[in-house]
C-alpha cells in the first residue's frame, strides 16, 4: 500500500469515526446534559414545596403562643393513654428546653401523674376533671358558680371555663391568661374520654423565641435543608451563617423565591414584620444528576462499544481486515445505527413532553378543583334562598295564627319544626301585647309562662337576654308606629343596643329596617349568625303588630349545608372527591378525614389562607392531589379536594402510548424501508449467488435472470455472457476428459503388470495419458504435458489424440513415433503461438519384461526396488517436442527384474509440494505396494495432503509398471487386460 493510499484510508477512517463514534457521544452527552437540567428543575420543584412547609411550620414557631400550643397540642394527641402521655411530655420538656408544669387526669378522673403539689391548690380536681370534660364534649354550655370557683382555684381568678378551647383551636389560637396579676401561670387545657391534660408556662416563655429555636435545632439535625432566621442582619440558626450581611440584606429584600445566592439555592418566606425565615441547600444537590450503578455500567458499555467500533473500524478500513458479517447482518446494522440517534432524541422530546404535560395536568387539575371548591363556597346563597322560601312560607302560617291569638307554646313549636337547620335564636314581638315569643319559651312580664327548649343551666342569663330583646323590639315597633316611648325604655334600649351591636339604637334600627324581609348577619363579639327579620303588619291599618327576628348558628347551618349536599358534590364530572373539616377540628366530612396526619396539618395550614402550593396525599391507599379552600360564605368550613393522582397517569399513559405507538410507526417505516432497499440489493445478490452456486457445481447451463439496468443488471449480463463462455470450455473439458485413458484396474500380460491414471486438478490441464494394446505382448503407454493450460491447451490434446489414431504403425517404434508428433506440432500453427509439449512414450515386452522409453523433455523415469527398498532416477535429457529447430529425443531400455517397478509421472507430483522431487521419491519408496493401482492412490493421497486444494493446479499422470511375480496374495489385483 503506497503513503497516498494510506493516507487516503486514514482520511476515511477519521470520518466514520467522527460521523459514527463523536457524533453519537457528542449527542449522548448533551443527552445527559438535558437529563440533569430536567432533574435539576424537578428537584428545585421538589424542595420548594418542602421548604414551604418547612417555613410554614417556622412562621408558626415564630409565633411562641401558637408554637407552644401547637407542640403541646400534638404531644396530646400522639399519646394513646396517661402513660406514654407523661413519657412525651418529659421527652418534650428535655429536647425543647422549656419549663412547664403538668397535671394528667385518668379515665376516670383521678390524678395519674403530676410534677408539682396539686393539693396545695384546694381544688376538687376529679369536679374539675368533670367540668372541663362536660364543655369539652358541649354537654355543659356555660358552668355553675361553684365549678368556676374549683377551676379558679387551679387557673387563676379570670379563668373562664367555657373558653379554654381556644387554647387548641379555633382562629386565635393562644395559651390562657386567667390571672391579670400574673401570679398564676399561663395555661394549656384538653381533655378527651381517656384522659385530660393540663400544663402551666412562666410567662417568660411568650416573650422569646423558643420555637424558632427548638424548630431550627430540630430541622438542623434530621434535614438535608438548612434552616434559619434574618432578623434585620442579624443572623440566628445553628452555628455561623454561610452568608454575609450584605447577602442577607440582599435575600430579605429580593422579591424572587427562590434566591441563588453563589453556590446555594435560599427559599424564604415573611415570618413577622422584622424576620424572615430562610431554607437553604447546596445547588450541587439540586442541579447535579445522581448517577446510579446501572446507569454507570450502561455508560461504560457505551464507552466499550465506542472504542471496539474504533478499533474494529480501523482494521477495516486502514489495515484491509475483512468482516465476517454477511450482507444482511451488515444491513440491519446500519439500520439499527442509523435510526438509534433519531429514536433517542424522539424519545428525549417525548420524555420532556410528558413532564411538562404531567404538571400542565396537575396545575389544570389543581385550578379546576380550587375553582369547584369556590363555587361550593358561593353555591351557599342557594342554601340562603332556600331557608328564605322555607322561612316565607312558615312566616305566612304564624302570621294567620297570630290574627285572633297570642304567641303561645304551639304557634312557635309549629314555625321551628318547618325550619331546617339548627336554630339560634328565634324572638317574636308584639306591639300590642306583653307576651313575647322565643325559641326558650313564651314570656310575660320578664318571666317564662310557657316553656319550649329551656337551657337551665344558663335560665337567669337567657331570662334577661328575651327580656332585653322584648324591650329594644317594642322600641322598634314604637319607633315604627309613631308611638310615644317613655325615657325610662329609652335609656335601657341604648343600654342593650351599645351591649349586643355597640351601635347607637337608630343606627341598630336603620339595619334592622334595610334588612327587613331578607338576610343580615347579627354580630355578637368576635361571632356572628345568619339572622332574618321582617315585619308583621296589620293589613288594614297598615301598622306593625309583631317584629320578627330568627338567627342561626353558623357552625350549624354550614354543616347542615355540607351534610345536604356533600353526595351531590362529590358526583362532580371534575372526578374530585370534596371533604370538609371546620376550623376548630370538632367537625369532618368523611370523620376519618381527621384521623390522616397529613391531611389534618394540610386542614391547620387552611386556618390562615387557601391552599397555594400543589402537594399530594395518600387516601384509602392511593395517591391523590391535594388542594384546598378557605371559604367565605362559609367561612368556618375549610374544604379540602382530593384528585386521583392515577388520572392523570392515566392521561400520561395513553400520551405515552400515542408517542410509542409513533415510534413503533416509526421504527416499521423505517424498516419498511430498509427492507426495500435491502431487498433491492438482497435479491441480485442472492440470484448471483445462484449463479455462483451453479458455477460451482459445473452447471454451465444455468442463467440469471434480468435482474433490470442497475449495475447489479449489468453484472448478470456479464454473469450469464461468462456462463455461455464456460458452457463452452464444459464442452472442451468433456473432450478433454475423453481423451485421456485413465485404466480403473491393474493390467498384466507375461512377466509385466501395469496401472496408469491421471488425477486432473483442472479441467483444462495439459496431461495427456494414452495406453494401447499392440498385441498380446506389447503394449504402449504415452504420457503427455502441454505447456500452460485453457482451451488451447486442450485442443493441442485433442489435436495429438487425433494424430495417434492415425499413426498406429509406429506404436512400437517409440522413438519414430515423437519425432513424427514433433513434425506435425511445428506444423500446426507458426512459431509465435506455437504451444511445446513434453511427451514419454513406453513400450512394453511383456514376455521378456523389457520396457523401452523414448523421452522428450518429459520428466525423467524412476527405477524402484521394493526388495532392496531404495529408487534409482534414470536421467534421459531430452527436448519437448515442437521446440527449438529440432527435437532431441533419448530413448533408452530396461529389463525388469523380480521386485523392481518403473515410474512414469508427470510434473504436478512435486511442483506443488514444499520439498518438491525428494519427497515425492521418499513416497515413491515408503508407499510401495505390489499393487500398481493401491501404489497409485497412496502416492495421490500423500501428495494431495501436503498442499492447499487452491495451490494443487497442476494435473498428475502416473504409470506404474512392476515385474508380474505370480502369487496368491497379488491374485486379486490382477485381471486381463482389455483388448
Amino acid at each position: 500500500m503506497t503513503d497516498t493510499d494510506k493516507r487516503k484510508c486514514m482520511a476515511n477512517w477519521l470520518m466514520f469515526a467522527f460521523f459514527a463514534v463523536v457524533v453519537p457521544l457528542l449527542v449522548a452527552w448533551q443527552t445527559f446534559v438535558y437529563l440533569e437540567k430536567l432533574h435539576a428543575e424537578s428537584s428545585l420543584r421538589r424542595y420548594q414545596i418542602k421548604a414551604a412547609d418547612m417555613l410554614e411550620n417556622l412562621r408558626v414557631s415564630a409565633d411562641a403562643n401558637l408554637y407552644v400550643c401547637s407542640l403541646m397540642n400534638h404531644t396530646f394527641q400522639n399519646a394513646r393513654n396517661p402513660r406514654l402521655l407523661k413519657k412525651d411530655l418529659e421527652e418534650l420538656r428535655n429536647s425543647s428546653g422549656m419549663q412547664f408544669e403538668y397535671i394528667i387526669w385518668d379515665k376516670n378522673g383521678g390524678i395519674h401523674s403530676a410534677d408539682f403539689d396539686w393539693r396545695s391548690t384546694g381544688a376538687d380536681m376529679r369536679y374539675a376533671w368533670q367540668t372541663l370534660t362536660g364543655i369539652g364534649r358541649r354537654k355543659i354550655e356555660v358552668a355553675d358558680a361553684s365549678s368556676t370557683s374549683n377551676l379558679r382555684k387551679i387557673f387563676g381568678p379570670q379563668f373562664f371555663p367555657e373558653l379554654y378551647q381556644r387554647c387548641y383551636s379555633g382562629r386565635n389560637i393562644s395559651l390562657i391568661l386567667s390571672d391579670s396579676s400574673l401570679q398564676k401561670k399561663l395555661s394549656w387545657i384538653r381533655m378527651r374520654s381517656s384522659m385530660g391534660l393540663a400544663a402551666f408556662f412562666d410567662h417568660d416563655v411568650v416573650k422569646g423565641l423558643p420555637g424558632l429555636k427548638f424548630f431550627i435545632s430540630t430541622v438542623a439535625s434530621s434535614s438535608e435543608m438548612k434552616v434559619g432566621v434574618v432578623n434585620a442582619e442579624d443572623w440566628l440558626g445553628i452555628g455561623p451563617s454561610d452568608f454575609s450581611k450584605s447577602e442577607m440584606a440582599a435575600i430579605s429584600s429580593s422579591y424572587e423565591n427562590p434566591v441563588r445566592i453563589r453556590d446555594w439555592y435560599v427559599f424564604k418566606n415573611a415570618l413577622r414584620k422584622d424576620l424572615c425565615g430562610i431554607c437553604y441547600i447546596s445547588a450541587d444537590s439540586i442541579e447535579r444528576l445522581t448517577v446510579n450503578k446501572w446507569a454507570w455500567l450502561l455508560i461504560g458499555f457505551l464507552m466499550a462499544l465506542a472504542l471496539y467500533i474504533l478499533w474494529r473500524s480501523y482494521r477495516v478500513i486502514c489495515c484491509g481486515s475483512s468482516l465476517s458479517l454477511n450482507i444482511r447482518k451488515q444491513l440491519i446494522i446500519l439500520f439499527v445505527l442509523s435510526n438509534a440517534i433519531s429514536l433517542l432524541i424522539m424519545a428525549l422530546i417525548g420524555h420532556d413532553y410528558l413532564g411538562q404535560y404531567r404538571l400542565y395536568l396537575q396545575t389544570e387539575s389543581f385550578s379546576k378543583g380550587v375553582t369547584f371548591l369556590q363555587n361550593i363556597d358561593e353555591m351557599f346563597v342557594g342554601e340562603y334562598s332556600r331557608q328564605l322560601r322555607r322561612m316565607r312560607k312558615s312566616l305566612g302560617i304564624l302570621e294567620k295564627r297570630l290574627k285572633n291569638h297570642r304567641p303561645d307554646r304551639n304557634n312557635i313549636m309549629e314555625f321551628l319544626n318547618a325550619q331546617s337547620g339548627d336554630h339560634f335564636r328565634l324572638f317574636l314581638i308584639g306591639s300590642t301585647t306583653p307576651y313575647i315569643g322565643s325559641e326558650l319559651g313564651i314570656m310575660k312580664d320578664g318571666k317564662f309562662v310557657e316553656e319550649i327548649h329551656i337551657d337551665w343551666a344558663r335560665y337567669k342569663s337567657m331570662q334577661t337576654l328575651v327580656d332585653s330583646m322584648g324591650k329594644l323590639g317594642q322600641y322598634y315597633l314604637a319607633l315604627l308606629n309613631r308611638k310615644p316611648i317613655s325615657e325610662m325604655m329609652m335609656a335601657q334600649v341604648e343600654l342593650i343596643a351599645e351591649s349586643l351591636g355597640q351601635l347607637r339604637p337608630l343606627e341598630m334600627f336603620q339595619e334592622f329596617f334595610a334588612a327587613t324581609g331578607s338576610f343580615w348577619q347579627w354580630g355578637m363579639g368576635f361571632r356572628y349568625f345568619p339572622a332574618y327579620i321582617d315585619l308583621l303588619r296589620d293589613p288594614d291599618s297598615g301598622l306593625a303588630n309583631y317584629v320578627f327576628l330568627y338567627l342561626w348558628n353558623a357552625d350549624r347551618l354550614h354543616r347542615h349545608y355540607i351534610n345536604q349536599l356533600i353526595t351531590d358534590f362529590n358526583r362532580n364530572p371534575i372526578g374530585i372527591k370534596v371533604m370538609a373539616v371546620d376550623e376548630n377540628f370538632f367537625y369532618s366530612n368523611p370523620p376519618e378525614l381527621l384521623e390522616n396526619q397529613q391531611l389534618r396539618l394540610y386542614s391547620a395550614k387552611l386556618r390562615e389562607r387557601s391552599g397555594v402550593e400543589i402537594e399530594f396525599c395518600d387516601w384509602e391507599g392511593e395517591q391523590h392531589l391535594l388542594m384546598g379552600l378557605k371559604c367565605t360564605s362559609i367561612d368556618t368550613i375549610r374544604l379540602i379536594g382530593l384528585y386521583p393522582a392515577s388520572a392523570i397517569d392515566r392521561k400520561v399513559t395513553r400520551k405515552q402510548q400515542i408517542f410509542v405507538a409513533l415510534a413503533i410507526v416509526s421504527i416499521l417505516v423505517s424498516l419498511a424501508m430498509g427492507l426495500f432497499v435491502s431487498r433491492s440489493i438482497l435479491i441480485p445478490l442472492a440470484e448471483l449467488q445462484r449463479g455462483i452456486a451453479a458455477l460451482q457445481q459445473r452447471d454451465f447451463a444455468f442463467r440469471l435472470a434480468d435482474l433490470g439496468g442497475d449495475e447489479f443488471g449489468n453484472l448478470a449480463r456479464v454473469f450469464n455472457t461468462t456462463l455461455v463462455d464456460l458452457e463452452e470450455l464444459q464442452v472442451a473439458s468433456t473432450v478433454q476428459e475423453k481423451l485421456s485413458d485413465n485404466m480403473s484396474e491393474v493390467a498384466h500380460s507375461g512377466c509385466l503388470k501395469w496401472f496408469a491414471a491421471s488425477s486432473s486438478q483442472y479441467r483444462f490441464a495439459g496431461d495427456y495419458l494414452a495406453v494401447e494394446q499392440i498385441s498380446a505382448e506389447k503394449v504402449m503407454i504415452l504420457l503427455g504435458d502441454v505447456a500452460g493450460s485453457g482451451i488451447g491447451v486442450s485442443l493441442i490434446v485433442a489435436f495429438v489424440k487425433a494424430a495417434l489414431l492415425q499413426l498406429k504403425q509406429l506404436y512400437d517404434r517409440p522413438e519414430q513415433l515423437l519425432l513424427r508428433l514433433d513434425f506435425l506440432l511445428r506444423e500446426l500453427s507458426n512459431r509465435a503461438g506455437r504451444k511445446c509439449m513434453t511427451m514419454q512414450c513406453a513400450l512394453l515386452d511383456c514376455q521378456k519384461a523389457e520396457v523401452i522409453v523414448a523421452n522428450a523433455g518429459h520428466c525423467f523415469p524412476v527405477r524402484v526396488n521394493l526388495i532392496e527398498g531404495n529408487a534409482k532416477v534414470v536421467e534421459m535429457p531430452s527436448t519437448p517436442l515442437a521446440t527449438g529447430s529440432r527435437v532431441s529425443c533419448s530413448v533408452k531400455s530396461f529389463n525388469l527384474q523380480p521386485g523392481e517397478s518403473m515410474i512414469l509421472y508427470s510434473g504436478g507430483f512435486y511442483r506443488s509440494c514444499e520439498n518438491g522431487f525428494a519427497d515425492f521419491i521418499k513416497d515413491l519408496v515408503q508407499l510401495g505396494n505390489c499393487c500398481p493401482k493401491k501404489w497409485y492412490e497412496t502416492v495421490i493421497a500423500a501428495v494431495n495432503a501436503r498442499i492447499d486444494a487452491s495451490a494443487g493446479r497442476d494435473d498428475m499422470t502416473m504409470a506404474v509398471i512392476s515385474f508380474n511375480e505370480k502369487s496368491e496374495r497379488e491374485s486379486a489385483c490382477l485381471k486381463t487386460p482389455e483388448k
